[in-house]
């Protein structure tokens, strides 16, 4: 367990070039965690702390620091530098596409409010979502915790939450697929909430994947977490 992780931690304090690609990974973090917060807070309470935050710029940035980190990448793989360290850039560049993906969603979800004026609490789903929500960001903080700081200390609690939040989502859809009446909401409101429910599922399967990458060797990254056993 963490044997990627503590390679990563390693090459930074040896190679530089490893060391920038990193540096950019935790600021691509850090956007992505604020994109999808906002958004959420855009759709649900219709205000949120981000003042002038201007989410389209956000993204801009966000896809512009993952085509550096790819030419760093290349870069750093085509060099005749000796001791390359193979597994910190590909688990670096994994981790990149999977922060710009979530920045994408967060974007759609951003799009989604854009269709309301009023807070979209979703009737009978309201409290569901409410806990979705707060264990997906929750979960993102820690990740973004862990990123930024390693911890030997770790357990294998990272990743429950997003594995609680994918299966209440999975509730939701299922409910809303066989009993579509009973929801009491317009149809409107039903599309917009079955698109708002698989967009939080797909930046959660982001999150998951970045959360494979402190446990799983690279050939499971991605996969179900996993001892080193």
């Amino acid at each position: 367990m963490f044997e990627n992780w503590k390679k990563i931690f390693y090459a930074l304090q040896e190679d530089h070039a490893v060391k920038e690609i990193y540096q950019n990974s935790k600021v691509m973090m850090m956007k992505a965690y604020d994109m999808l917060d906002y958004s959420i807070g855009r759709l649900r309470l219709r205000k949120t702390s981000k003042e002038n935050f201007d989410i389209y710029k956000e993204d801009k940035e966000l896809n512009e620091l993952e085509v550096g980190i790819r030419r760093k990448l290349f870069i750093y793989q085509t060099s005749e530098r000796p001791n390359k360290n193979h597994s910190a850039v590909i688990i670096m560049s994994l981790i990149s596409h999977d922060i710009e993906r979530i920045g994408d969603y967060s974007k759609n979800i951003f799009q989604l409010s854009e269709r309301y004026d009023e807070v979209q609490k979703f009737g009978e789903f309201n409290e569901e979502l409410k806990k979705i929500e707060n264990l997906i960001l929750v979960e993102f903080r820690k990740l973004n915790s862990y990123f930024n700081e390693f911890d030997n200390e770790v357990h294998k609690s990272i990743g429950e939450g997003l594995t609680m939040a994918n299966q209440l989502i999975g509730h939701c859809l299922k409910k809303l697929q066989e009993e579509p009446e009973e929801s009491g909401l317009n149809q409107k409101t039903n599309i917009s909430l079955v698109l708002y429910l698989r967009f939080m599922k797909r930046a959660s399967s982001h999150l998951r994947n970045i959360a494979s990458s402190y446990y799983n060797p690279i050939d499971r990254i991605g996969f179900k977490l996993q001892d080193d056993k």
